[in-house]
């Protein structure tokens, strides 16, 4: 029986070759505020800059995240027009067959659900991934009952 632990030769030297690939230091993001993108139409820009507050609130925002937060933006736009039109129009539609479809923009909605959630996560604003986010500012505890003591 043949030991498969040993790696061939070859495939050594591809790895040293290769190692700078495997770096895990992520590098350091810009210590520039982001700026709003000019695609961005009014409403999304809007979004833009809520999310960057936002962000504000855990960590400092990047001029890095630029392109992210546009994403999100713009995904967040798409979400609130497409619920706008499935209020508006329902879910359904009859066919002239008298079937009964779902609206292509049900579909469009979840999808931009989707891709906002994944932002989300990305920016470590969701309950599960808030845990991995590093906070850089200290948060001091605050006692809510304390305006009741006056």
């Amino acid at each position: 029986m043949a030991n498969n632990s040993l790696k061939p030769v070859h495939l050594k030297v591809v790895d040293k070759a290769h190692a700078h690939l495997y770096d895990y230091d992520s590098p350091e993001p810009s210590k520039d505020w982001p700026v709003t993108p000019s695609r961005l139409s009014p409403k999304a820009a809007g979004i833009f800059e809520r999310m960057v507050l936002r962000i504000a609130e855990l960590y400092p925002p990047s001029a890095s995240h630029c392109e992210l937060l546009a994403l999100y933006a713009e995904a967040e736009e798409d979400y609130l027009e497409l619920s706008a039109y499935i209020k508006w129009n329902g879910r359904t539609y009859t066919t002239e067959n008298g079937q009964i479809k779902p609206y292509p923009e049900v579909a469009m909605r979840n999808e931009a659900k989707n891709t906002m959630e994944k932002i989300l996560k990305e920016f470590g604003l969701s309950p599960a991934s808030s845990r991995n986010v590093k906070m850089t500012k200290k948060q001091e505890k605050r006692n809510s009952f304390a305006a009741l003591d006056d």
